[in-house]
């Protein structure tokens, strides 16, 4: 195979520094030729004019590589001829089977030689701009992840020698051992910089180390963690590998260097801190057992990872780097002296400004949990939460900066992130950067860093509230005047029980209130939330329902932090107590809900069904297991409901639009849960071979019309072989009690209460014989009944129906059954009596003279239904086309074969929106029966919104003329037929 030449980049070469240096270098370099009994091709491409120059320009810069050019000349001249990817497979190909089985000196030299041969290839791909930034951290993070496992297994193995554990059985070590060596900041993130130490975390798990005593593994790991540091970080003739560092683990003070999965566990959970938080961010495990591994990550996601979004993260974040600017002199930007990785403008800016938000949103948004930094910046990009423009800004001074510290480190191979202070040492770095001089280095540089600052700044921030005019003090125990003036301008009517309630918050007595960082919060929120509850139609009320709101909150520095960065919230919250109390109610259960307003589009946008599904699939496999799952499943189902709840409120969406978004978001959930109960089910159960299983839903999911209160109306169906009559399982039950069983798992999946709340209420009275019959039917039986036994009414019922769930290649078969019951042919006259007979007894059990119960109510939802299912199974022999789960659909569908008149379908197009609506918006903002006199002026305007009426004094005209015109078209469409029929049968009677 053709061998790969070095492409040198002539534009990115460093330039001469000192002529003096560079001669001596070249002679030291020529010597060490002599020596080396270079072939031909070597010596031309060492001969080569752009090689010459980057040789010169290393002599004349850099004493720490030139001194290795020297030491290890055939690995320039291979470098040189073949290019740095094949150098770089030489020098490290081979090193675990060199390692094997030699003693510890040995290792140490191994590991040392091939130190020099990495750092001089990486060195130099680097300067000749062969190499980008990414792919020079990506070698010396591998390289060192290589040295790591090869002194693990060795002492794995030294250890066990000794009697202190046994070694696993299987190669490598490192690999089935329960130590977990966690590589941290740039080692984990796979950005390993020139001369930088490793920073490692050592946990051990005890139930993966096989040994006599485990009380003295803690004396055998403190041992071991000694004798690694020995082996990477020792000075000999041959230099060293890596500086090791230990200090990021658990308290480091206090603790040994290698510390137990339990200790780990209990510190983190406990008192760990916001840095430690972002550290463990690019946390990364290099060694240890999988199962040790997964034990190692299902301690520090949580951690890292928290479900709420916690915008304390920035203060404290933000605190640590002014700590840093403090103590290392980094307050401005400069650049004599200059510290790029920590001073202002500098790389831990750009860091901080991607792990801060990752910290914010990766808990709810898992794609944005990655280690490096470019790519983390380009993650919160596509999540919506910085613009492409800034993150490019960053991305670019980013790796600018690593290039400015990778030079400033190969001078002398210290590991150093400040520019010197002196003009002609600056020079050196600026010809090594490639710059004409030291004033354009400095323009770039300069440039760069205020960027960042910038940028970073913006971040930080701290958000200025809207500043409130007048006096609002609420010390002491007299209502003070300039106080009462002020709330009677913002609306309060009651100023004195207003200030009542703000004084008990300010006193602590509730739960949210108590701690001194709500209470710093608090003072400045006060101000804008009073004035945003004032601008609701009754600021008394809301006020009285935002108080129960805090009581009933566990905590209130995590929502008071939200409010804080984001003050717009606060008119929203404003704005549920106003008009939607039910709605802030259960926000009050469920304060978390409040993270999801920050996503982008949250209050513009609804997800389609793809995006549902694909959201619950991601938060699902997040899950550790089944019982993670169900909360997983709640958590995010009652964001998506709150989202569409929350838009209807404000008008942003139709009633036709959010309703199809919760049918779709109950279809997914549906449909995501039952492979997983399935699962669940199986060590038990097994299963049933060649058995497929379908969820019918009906009602409202079926027809597409779910509002915030829907439950879910569903039938269980099951087709197995006739050689299929038991399950599989340990437990081996008869075909039809394995689905049963199944079915009540699900329906338990999906009602039963968790910490995360409840999902659905789940309603299977529609099912075959009603509560009398069997949970799961089979679909030779479930075809038999609806084709011999059904009720009309039941066929009604079914002309809601969609699978929205099934295992094998069930759904396309029941949806063949169901569209032949609802075409079979029927008697017209028949048909209408036993339709308006059915109508009759809802109306005697149900009926209503409220006229805002419009289900119930004359000419309401339900005599809409009945028509259009009337219809529709009376024609559907002749027009097939004209069944429709969605009533809105099927008036259409009705029309177009000429059952309906434009001008009826008009009618029912109609009433089916505004009672949709009304009922829409009153199952989202009352609990129990809406009485006009005492509603806020709120709820009645967005009644009004929500149906698009001019005000509510018109809604009520309009919803009086609609009911009157969908009784006369009951009457004419359904009454009239069933009359008729009836009067048919009493002469049929007579002259029988």
């Amino acid at each position: 195979m053709q061998q790969k030449r070095f492409d040198i980049d002539s534009k990115a070469l460093p330039a001469l520094y000192d002529a003096g240096q560079a001669a001596r270098g070249r002679e030291a370099w020529v010597a060490a030729l002599q020596g080396c009994d270079a072939s031909a091709p070597a010596t031309a491409a060492a001969d080569r004019p752009d090689a010459v120059r980057l040789l010169d320009a290393v002599f004349s810069s850099s004493p720490f590589l030139s001194g290795l050019i020297a030491k290890r000349p055939r690995t320039v001249l291979q470098l040189l001829a073949d290019g740095p990817e094949a150098a770089l497979a030489a020098a490290t190909g081979g090193l675990a089977a060199q390692a094997d089985g030699v003693d510890e000196p040995s290792l140490m030299r191994l590991l040392r030689l091939a130190k020099q041969d990495v750092a001089l290839i990486t060195a130099l791909a680097d300067l000749a701009g062969a190499w980008p930034l990414e792919r020079v951290t990506a070698a010396l993070t591998a390289f060192a992840d290589t040295c790591v496992r090869l002194s693990v297994d060795h002492l794995i193995a030294k250890y066990a020698g000794r009697g202190a554990w046994q070694a696993p059985a299987a190669a490598p070590a490192h690999a089935w051992f329960g130590l977990v060596t966690l590589a941290m900041g740039k080692l984990g993130a796979g950005e390993l910089n020139y001369s930088s130490d490793i920073d490692l975390v050592l946990l051990y798990d005890p139930d993966r180390v096989a040994c006599d005593d485990i009380g003295e593994l803690p004396r055998h790991f403190n041992k071991f963690s000694h004798d690694l540091n020995a082996i990477l970080e020792a000075r000999t003739a041959d230099g060293y590998v890596f500086r090791t560092d230990l200090r990021l683990r658990p308290d480091p003070g206090a603790t040994p260097p290698v510390i137990s999965l339990a200790a780990a566990e209990n510190y983190y959970h406990s008192v760990g801190q916001t840095w430690e938080r972002a550290a463990m961010i690019k946390a990364r495990a290099i060694t240890g057992a999988p199962d040790s591994i997964a034990a190692v990550r299902a301690i520090i996601d949580p951690f890292v990872w928290r479900r709420h979004l916690d915008f304390w993260a920035i203060e404290d974040v933000h605190a640590i780097k002014q700590q840093i600017h403090a103590h290392k002199g980094g307050g401005t930007i400069t650049v004599a002296g200059h510290n790029i990785k920590l001073g202002r403008g500098g790389i831990r800016e750009i860091e901080f400004f991607a792990q801060t938000q990752q910290l914010i949103w990766a808990g709810r948004e898992p794609a944005l949990r990655v280690a490096p930094t470019v790519q983390a910046l380009d993650a919160l990009v596509a999540g919506g939460h910085v613009s492409r423009t800034v993150a490019d800004v960053l991305a670019a001074a980013y790796r600018y900066l690593r290039k400015v510290e990778h030079r400033l480190q190969m001078v002398d191979d210290q590991q150093t992130h400040s520019l010197p202070d002196t003009p002609d040492e600056l020079r050196r770095i600026a010809c090594l950067m490639g710059e004409p001089d030291v004033d354009a280095f400095t323009a770039a540089l300069t440039g760069h860093m205020r960027a960042v600052n910038s940028h970073y700044a913006d971040l930080f921030e701290e958000t200025e509230l809207p500043a409130v005019g007048g006096n609002l003090v609420f010390t002491g125990t007299d209502l003070d005047p300039g106080t009462a003036e002020t709330l009677t301008g913002f609306g309060y009517r009651d100023t004195e029980k207003a200030t009542e309630l703000v004084r008990a918050w300010f006193a602590g007595r509730y739960r949210a209130t108590r701690s001194k960082r709500a209470q710093a919060l608090m003072n400045r929120l006060v101000p804008v939330l009073l004035q945003a509850v004032g601008r609701t139609a009754d600021p008394d009320a809301a006020l009285l329902r935002f108080d129960r709101f805090l009581q009933g909150l566990p905590s209130g520095v995590q929502l008071f932090s939200l409010f804080t960065a984001n003050p717009e919230l606060l008119s929203v919250l404003a704005e549920m107590m106003g008009s939607a109390p039910r709605l802030a109610d259960y926000l009050a259960q469920h304060a978390g809900l409040m993270d999801a307003m920050l996503a982008p589009g949250f209050f513009t946008e609804l997800p389609g069904p793809d995006a549902i599904a694909a959201t619950l699939e991601s938060r699902l496999a997040m899950a550790a297991d089944f019982e993670g799952e169900l909360d997983a499943a709640r958590a995010a189902t009652n964001e998506i409901k709150f989202q569409a709840n929350l838009q209807l409120l404000r008008g942003t969406q139709t009633v036709e639009q959010v309703s199809d978004a919760l049918s779709d978001l109950a279809a997914a959930a549906i449909a995501a849960l039952l492979p997983r109960v399935v699962r669940q089910f199986a060590p038990r159960y097994g299963d049933v071979p060649g058995g497929a299983f379908a969820v019918l839903a009906l009602g409202r999911l079926g027809s597409r019309e779910m509002t915030a209160q829907s439950d879910l109306d569903l039938v269980f169906i099951y087709d197995a072989p006739p050689e299929a009559s038991h399950s599989t399982g340990p437990k081996e039950v008869a075909v039809s009690a394995y689905y049963a069983q199944l079915s009540q798992r699900l329906v338990t999946a999906l009602s039963a209460p968790t910490a995360s709340g409840r999902l659905y209420e789940v309603d299977m009275r529609l099912r075959p014989s009603g509560n009398a019959g069997p949970v799961a039917v089979s679909l030779a039986g479930f075809a038999e009944y609806q084709h011999r036994n059904a009720w009309t009414w039941e066929h009604m019922a079914l002309t809601r129906g969609r699978v929205v769930a099934s295992t094998g290649d069930l759904a396309p078969r029941l949806e063949k059954v169901v569209r032949e019951v609802l075409q079979r042919s029927r008697e017209r006259d028949r048909l209408a009596v036993e339709v308006d007979d059915m109508r009759g007894r809802v109306r005697k059990e149900f009926g209503s003279d409220d006229p805002w119960d419009v289900k119930q109510r004359d000419g309401g939802l339900v005599d809409v239904e009945f028509i259009c299912q009337f219809l529709m199974l009376a024609h559907a022999e002749e027009n097939p086309e004209c069944l429709a789960p969605a009533i809105g659909e099927a008036v259409g569908r009705l029309a177009a074969i000429g059952a309906l008149t434009e001008a009826q379908a008009g009618v029912l197009t109609e009433a089916q929106h505004l009672w949709h609506s009304i009922q829409a918006i009153l199952r989202l903002t009352v609990q129990g029966r809406f009485d006009p006199a005492n509603a806020s002026a709120d709820q009645k305007d967005a009644l009004a919104r929500a149906t698009g009426a001019v005000d509510f004094d018109a809604l009520v005209a309009q919803m009086a003329r609609v009911a009157s015109r969908v009784e006369a078209l009951y009457r004419e469409l359904v009454g009239a037929p069933a009359t008729a029929g009836r009067e048919a049968e009493r002469k049929s009677n007579e002259e029988g």
